[in-house]
């Protein structure tokens, strides 16, 4: 068994003392981490692990985005600040979809 560190997480305080934004970087010679893909982050017994959920539909330019009015080549801050979509994975957001036209339906 080999360990990778792939790199590493920032966390953001409130004034509360809890976190509400984790920044993160990778090592360049990391392998481990796809691109374009949403992680979910688990706790288990106390040790974190990341799980791949499945590609972002964030695109590199904004014809290629599923759904949403954002690409990578948008100011990181533009990208933070626009709706809840970018969190999901393109099968969760046709999944959405769904459900939404069946209820337009009713």
């Amino acid at each position: 068994m080999t360990i990778e560190t792939v790199g590493r997480i920032l966390t953001r305080p409130t004034d509360d003392g809890k976190t509400d934004v984790i920044i993160g970087a990778c090592f360049k010679k990391q392998t481990t981490l796809k691109p374009n893909r949403i992680y979910e982050i688990v706790s288990v017994l106390g040790e974190l692990i990341l799980r791949d959920l499945g590609e972002s539909v964030v695109g590199k330019k904004i014809k290629e985005s599923f759904n949403c009015d954002i690409c990578w080549g948008h100011d990181i801050n533009a990208i933070l600040e626009s709706n809840n979509n970018k969190w999901l994975t393109k099968e969760e957001m046709v999944s959405k979809i769904t459900k939404e036209k069946k209820k337009c339906r009713h």
